[in-house]
């Protein structure tokens, strides 16, 4: 596993486990974020995207949740990602046409699948997940499930959102 996946991942893990670094700004938020970023390894603006996730994850640890997808696209160019996914480039796609977008590209971030950016845009990022918190009441809650697929990827089995 590389270096690279191996930052993401732990980053994720750290934010789903509720360890921070800093107090989050919204401390007594009720509302919640789920950030969605749109990757590959042969995408070389991506790693700064990762980093300020991983960043996100640690300051937020109670209702920020940070998905990352690595799509497939990237692979015909020269460069393979072992943990990529026509099914992330699928789920991107399906992005592209709610927010009615020309093409699909990495680093792409989508919080609550409300507002989608450039990944490595720090402050639209914040201002997003800012949103999400701030809402009151959140509306319901959500439900995730994963699982390890053959050791490489983690995949996404459910995010539900409930009331």
């Amino acid at each position: 596993m590389n270096t690279y996946f191996k930052f993401f991942l732990v980053s994720v893990a750290i934010g789903l486990a509720g360890v921070a670094a800093t107090p989050p700004p919204s401390l007594h938020a009720t509302g919640f974020a789920v950030v969605e970023l749109f990757t590959s390894e042969g995408c070389s603006s991506c790693p700064p995207a990762d980093e300020i996730l991983a960043k996100i994850a640690r300051e937020y640890p109670d209702n920020v949740y940070v998905l990352g997808f690595h799509v497939d696209y990237w692979d015909r160019l020269g460069w393979r990602d072992i943990y990529s996914s026509a099914d992330y480039t699928h789920r991107q796609q399906k992005y592209a046409q709610l927010f009615n977008l020309n093409s699909i590209y990495t680093p792409q971030a989508i919080v609550n699948g409300k507002h989608e950016f450039v990944g490595s845009n720090e402050s639209s990022l914040r201002s997003a997940i800012e949103e999400g918190l701030a809402a009151t009441p959140p509306g319901g809650q959500i439900s995730l499930s994963a699982k390890c697929d053959d050791g490489k990827n983690i995949k996404v089995l459910r995010l539900i959102k409930t009331k």
